[in-house]
């Protein structure tokens, strides 16, 4: 099997992966009873595919770094697993799955893009922004819809009126969950700012779609009622200025600023004309449209005070992988006991902690800080042009989601979050490219070095390369 093809084949199966995360939430709630574990575990099924493709191919010596950190990461995961089989064989196979399968996705992204334009990378961010605007039109609907509508139901039939405030649902849209369409708000933001990227070269009507999805992702964001969504993505758009003022990027800082507050005037005319998409987050968020709540402040803090909640002793190398991943009472007697006496970690801090120990903690946030180090490296010294604004939002995502995300319990966050890693990556591997294709050519001795461009050597008036290359004979 060639390069291309393989290729080819993970570029399928990545798209196949981000439409079954759209699409999830819909597709369990119609199927059959006995289907929705099957599709629940479909994403595992095409990470196992991608893993057949990714593990050996060729990578370049900038990926070749993430893939030795990724298989030191593996080794060190031996001892947990190994606690974690003496428990149950089944969900040590699961609970590792749900810590090593995931970064798997990057390096499909990589593999699939790696050899591909940076126009042709563009165009896929760009239908994928695009989904923007039907998640958000579906998410307004459920607000408009009763309680009972199948819409508005779980993916197992039941009401969610108990997730309710101010007497409206926190809306799921497409999704599962209200916390997977969060993520994918989250997402967006980056796609929509990728979408944007070079602006000024897109004809008329892409300018007007493009510029429109950033209104459709502030109402998705508070049609949710959630912070994750609206806080998440003001975090990821903050710690993308600060990085782009590290690196000196006062025009981008400048480009950037006029969109936010373009972004504000969009903000201001959409609580007018949609006014029960906002109700839900500031009756939540005592009627702080993007402040701090008090309760945001206790959440917040609690990750790093907080231990187990229901005192649970913490062991050195934990309790088994996977015990507190959502699906894995449907597959292990021993995760389902502790989830029957009371016991769940709603953070990732306390996740790991109960699930792998002091150990677990050194490995798993060692290697995440580990991935935050790498990709702000190859930010800070190798993106330049076009591709810094949006390489500077996944770097403020990864940060977020790196040091406070769900990673280990949350596995469409976790997808979400590699790819973005494979993303960031990827953008710096075509920084790369481009100035290897403007490297300077051998210069005469007493002469200083030319640049190659298209086709006409800088330095030369046209006329004279005509005259150069004996044309005139």
């Amino acid at each position: 099997m060639n390069n291309e093809t393989t290729a080819r084949r993970l570029r399928m199966l990545v798209c196949s992966l981000v439409l079954l995360l759209i699409l999830e939430g819909l597709i369990r709630k119609k199927v059959g009873g006995t289907m929705k574990t099957p599709v629940f575990f479909f994403k595992d099924v095409i990470m196992i595919v991608m893993a057949f493709y990714v593990v050996p191919m060729f990578k370049s010596p900038t990926v070749q770094i993430l893939w030795r950190g990724y298989m030191a990461l593996v080794l060190l995961f031996v001892p947990v697993i190994a606690v974690t089989a003496i428990h149950d064989p089944v969900l040590a196979v699961f609970g590792a799955e749900r810590y090593l399968m995931m970064p798997i996705v990057a390096f499909a992204v990589l593999g699939g893009f790696e050899r591909s334009s940076k126009a042709v990378i563009l165009k896929y961010l760009r239908v994928l922004a695009i989904f923007v605007v039907p998640t958000t039109l579906l998410a307004v609907m459920q607000l408009r819809l009763p309680m009972d509508h199948w819409l508005n139901l779980s993916v197992a039939g039941d009401e969610l009126g108990a997730f309710a405030s101010s007497g409206r649902l926190r809306v799921a849209s497409t999704f599962s969950f209200v916390a997977q369409y969060c993520f994918f708000l989250n997402i967006e933001l980056i796609a929509c700012v990728a979408a944007l990227s070079g602006y000024k070269q897109l004809p008329i009507w892409k300018k007007i779609l493009y510029v429109s999805l950033i209104p459709a992702l502030l109402l998705g964001a508070y049609a949710t009622g959630s912070r994750t969504a609206v806080l998440g993505n003001a975090s990821v758009t903050a710690i993308a200025t600060g990085v782009l003022v590290f690196k000196g990027q006062r025009g981008t800082v400048l480009y950037l600023g006029a969109g936010v507050a373009a972004a504000y005037v969009s903000f201001l005319t959409l609580q007018a004309f949609f006014p029960e998409a906002f109700s839900v987050y500031r009756e939540r968020e005592e009627e702080k449209m993007l402040g701090i709540s008090s309760e945001t402040e206790t959440r917040t803090t609690r990750m790093f005070t907080d231990l187990i909640y229901g005192n649970t002793p913490i062991s050195p190398l934990g309790y088994g992988l996977g015990v507190m991943s959502n699906g894995a009472e449907k597959l292990s007697e021993y995760a389902r006991r502790w989830r029957s006496e009371g016991y769940w970690t709603e953070t990732d801090w306390l996740t790991t902690l109960f699930e792998g120990g002091l150990y677990l903690m050194f490995v798993w946030y060692g290697f995440r800080l580990w991935i935050i180090a790498q990709t702000m490296s190859a930010f800070l010294r190798r993106t330049k042009g076009s591709l810094v604004l949006p390489t500077a939002f996944c770097q403020g995502f990864i940060i977020v989601q790196g040091f406070v995300g769900t990673l280990g319990i949350q596995p469409p966050l976790a997808i979400w979050f590699w790819m973005v890693v494979g993303i960031s990556t990827l953008f710096v591997l075509k920084c790369e490219e481009e100035d290897e294709e403007k490297s300077p050519v051998p210069a005469i001795e007493g002469e200083k070095p030319a640049v190659i461009t298209t086709g006409v050597v800088r330095g030369r008036s046209k006329y004279a390369e005509w005259l150069h290359s004996g044309a005139r004979t």
